[in-house]
């Protein structure tokens, strides 16, 4: 199942969350490094499988019963074990900020409520990166919202808002577990504005059409003008487009080199570029290596012990 034209709104105490993308199924192919723009959160469970996830460079083995969150600007990408992939089910979503209206004079303002204030959603608000094993149940609540969103039966919006909630707190109380990981970047959460909708379709058409995307087609998919498009992206990811084209590209580059034994002018062809000589240019410029440096160092390092021997 993959439904990414969601727009489900629901409040959690001072925040409101909106999903805009669930999915559930097995990964046979590597998922190259992304990262998710201003206030957007990907919620990652494993149903059965294995395989390796990388956090902002670190490789992670994860199987069974993997529970991770990726946040605004953490860098991951995924692959999945050839003999055993995973079954993943996935939720994105974006927080946003209740408001409260206050009257001053004849003039009306919005005031923020305070983000600070001690809840048991602070963790979750405030990591940007959280992994661990599930020690809540998550599971079922899974494969309820599934069962939901596929039937529609009377009465399942309210029914599937109660669903979110308890999966949001569930999550929340995974993060207290004293064996997990979860390093805590300072600008986890942040004042976002804007529809998640949009910031999903920009990170699809990175992730999945980098090779043909430009500018003036994914402003046509947006209903946005190309400056509009230019500066939603600055605002979502502080990138322009060019260059988030170029990292989907070269992480794109990179699974292959890991992955394959392509030769590197067919990687290049692949990955959108005209010629070998300017994926060249543009790999070392971005990696500070060269393909053919990057695929030996990736090879060298692929042996049975060059990751954590946990498996979260």
């Amino acid at each position: 199942m993959h439904d990414n034209s969601l727009n489900f709104t629901f409040p959690l105490e001072y925040v409101s969350f909106q999903v805009s993308m669930v999915s559930t199924g097995r990964m046979v192919q590597s998922i190259p490094a992304h990262a998710h723009g201003r206030g957007c959160y990907e919620i990652h469970y494993i149903r059965h499988g294995s395989g390796t996830v990388v956090i902002d460079g670190v490789p992670r083995r994860v199987g069974q019963n993997t529970l991770y969150t990726t946040g605004p600007s953490i860098l991951h990408e995924q692959i999945p074990d050839p003999s055993d992939p995973m079954v993943e089910s996935c939720i994105y979503l974006r927080v946003f900020p209740d408001f409260e209206k206050t009257e001053c004079g004849s003039s009306h303002a919005c005031r923020r409520k305070d983000p600070k204030r001690a809840s048991f959603l602070t963790p979750f608000l405030e990591q940007a990166f959280w992994m661990g094993q599930d020690t809540q149940q998550v599971l079922p609540l899974f494969d309820t919202i599934f069962q939901e969103l596929e039937q529609k039966k009377p009465g399942y919006r309210p029914f599937l808002s109660a669903l979110f909630q308890q999966l949001i707190v569930c999550i929340a109380r995974n993060y207290l577990e004293p064996e997990a990981y979860h390093p805590v970047p300072e600008n986890g959460f942040e004042d976002a504005s804007g529809d998640s909708s949009l910031s999903l379709i920009v990170e699809e058409a990175f992730l999945n059409e980098y090779r043909t995307i430009t500018l003036e087609r994914l402003a046509r998919r947006i209903h946005l003008s190309p400056r509009q498009t230019e500066r939603l992206i600055r605002q979502y990811y502080n990138s322009t487009f060019l260059k988030k084209r170029t990292e989907a590209r070269i992480g794109a580059a990179s699974v292959l080199l890991k992955t394959t034994e392509l030769p590197v002018g067919e990687i290049a062809e692949m990955t959108g570029y005209s010629s070998s000589e300017h994926f060249s240019y543009a790999f070392k410029t971005h990696t500070g290596m060269s393909a053919r440096e990057f695929r030996r160092k990736s090879s060298s390092e692929a042996g049975p012990h060059s990751l954590s021997e946990n498996v979260f």
